[in-house]
């Protein structure tokens, strides 16, 4: 730590004096703060992810988390865990030193939603049945058959019916419309094994 001098001059207005008074003032050290993303910054929907920091000097307080300005949570040690990952964004930690020296890192995270080619829910196995299934980052999803008429709309995954009757099989089109403002478009295969 460097120690730097300065001489003060009083006045109250009701007295003056003519002699120097030393004082001394601590200047704390800055802090410089990265954060490493772990298993890395573009992941899958779902998966967990840590963010860790890594801090200069160990004179610092609690992290501080946000998450595109807002405030998430603080932690005392220098990770975050995000166990069910859905949300892109830039994530943030901010901390200050024992004397108020603020420190500030952030990396921008990309949640990767996987869209399935196929799905089977003619076996009832629990599995593949359902299009998007469980996706927090959908904001709409709809199916049309191959006459472009839309035979499923709604806010969560397609269950592979029509009018209450498993659909028939073969090739259908999607629009997936993410909360993200993203719209993503294909086909998906209604698969009868």
């Amino acid at each position: 730590m460097e120690l730097k001098q300065f001489y003060v001059v009083n006045d109250n207005l009701t007295c003056y004096s003519d002699e120097p008074a030393v004082i001394e003032v601590q200047i704390g050290q800055s802090i410089e703060l990265t954060i490493e993303a772990t298993p890395g910054e573009i992941v899958r929907e779902g998966t967990e992810i840590s963010l860790i920091v890594t801090s200069s000097n160990n004179d610092h307080g609690a992290f501080e988390w946000f998450r595109d300005g807002q405030a998430l949570e603080t932690t005392f040690d220098a990770t975050l865990s995000l166990p069910d990952f859905y949300e892109s964004g830039e994530y943030k930690a901010m901390t200050t030193t024992s004397h108020d020296c603020p420190g500030v890192a952030s990396v921008y995270l990309v949640a990767e939603v996987f869209i399935p080619n196929i799905i089977t829910p003619y076996n009832e196995n629990s599995l593949n049945d359902k299009f998007m299934q469980g996706s927090r980052s959908i904001q709409r999803v709809e199916i049309f058959n191959r006459y472009q008429q839309r035979i499923y709309e709604g806010d969560e995954g397609w269950d592979g019916t029509f009018r209450g009757q498993l659909a028939e099989p073969g090739t259908y089109f999607y629009r997936v419309v993410m909360k993200d403002g993203n719209v993503r478009k294909g086909t998906i295969e209604v698969a009868k094994f």
